[in-house]
């Protein structure tokens, strides 16, 4: 009689990640620009802070730019490249709003550039830049404050606009499956259909890997 067994899950020793990031008001994102000046067809658009955003970039000696700020919101893409956001609440060119995109540039304390294919201006007071996390893939233990949840796209279209993409033309569809301030454990895929996001208020979320 065959007898069956079961391969335990491959145990990491990853530490825990947490961060403090909350969504920062911004006003207008200038698209297809580059520091403000007009660069048609360039891709990079030009977003403008309410008030200094925090963010830092640093050179690595592999020659990769990097981005992070205080909250920890640092770079989070393939092999750690980008910094992941979305927008919401903006008028005028509302395509922005509510796709993943990634930090390119930091021109200035209250500015950074992004890459965005789309035309035009986008702008609104209670515009946000929301901070957004792409776990590799893996099975996370999660506890929760209440700056972040947890948000799954059904539609299979949310994965990070990365520079050469196109912006899809209509935001993707984002569902929460982990509220604030609860604690579960969560697989991620690994490419950005499955989110980590700063869609609350103050508060420590932590994160890490148990098992691939």
């Amino acid at each position: 009689m065959q007898q069956l067994q079961f391969l335990p899950n491959l145990v990491f020793t990853q530490p825990e990640f947490s961060t403090t990031a909350v969504p920062v008001a911004v006003t207008t994102l200038a698209l297809q620009t580059i520091s403000g000046t007009a660069a048609a067809g360039s891709n990079t658009a030009y977003l403008t802070f309410s008030g200094a955003h925090g963010y830092t970039a640093t050179l690595g000696t592999n020659g990769v730019t990097t981005y992070a700020n205080g909250t920890t919101h640092g770079p989070s893409g393939p092999g750690g490249l980008y910094t992941y956001f979305q927008l919401t609440n903006f008028t005028g060119q509302t395509l922005v709003n509510g796709v993943t995109m990634v930090i390119t540039g930091v021109p200035d304390a209250t500015h950074l550039n992004v890459y965005c294919s789309l035309t035009g201006t986008a702008t609104a007071s209670t515009s946000k830049f929301v901070p957004v996390f792409v776990p590799t893939y893996g099975d996370y233990n999660l506890f929760l404050g209440a700056n972040c949840t947890v948000q799954y796209n059904p539609d299979n279209t949310g994965a990070p606009v990365l520079p050469g993409g196109t912006n899809p033309g209509a935001a993707p569809t984002f569902r929460t499956m982990m509220a604030a301030s609860t604690s579960t454990q969560v697989e991620f895929e690994g490419v950005g259909q499955t989110i980590i996001i700063a869609s609350g208020s103050a508060g420590t979320s932590y994160w890490s890997l148990y098992a691939h």
